[in-house]
């Protein structure tokens, strides 16, 4: 059983150009990580960092990029039901 609650994609700037939503463009580096939801609507809205550490490394550890998935899709890791997903 899977958590339908979020949903990931992959842009490559690189050979996708999307200069038509605010925002998509980066700042400054790799990675650019967005979460959209109904409250940002299509431009999304930028992940706002937790530690000191640069992005990359940051989200390279399983527990923060847990952490961010649930933070920011609103969901868990158990089921209505309590199992674990």
């Amino acid at each position: 059983m899977g958590n339908t609650d979020v949903s990931f994609g992959d842009i490559d700037m690189s050979k996708d150009r999307v200069t038509s939503l605010k925002g998509l463009g980066g700042k400054g580096g790799w990675p650019t990580i967005r979460y959209f939801n109904a409250e940002t609507g299509i431009n999304g809205a930028e992940y706002k960092k937790k530690t000191s550490e640069p992005i990359c490394e940051e989200l390279k550890k399983d527990e923060n990029m847990r952490a961010y998935i649930l933070e920011y899709g609103k969901t868990t890791l158990e089921s209505p039901d309590g199992d674990e997903l």
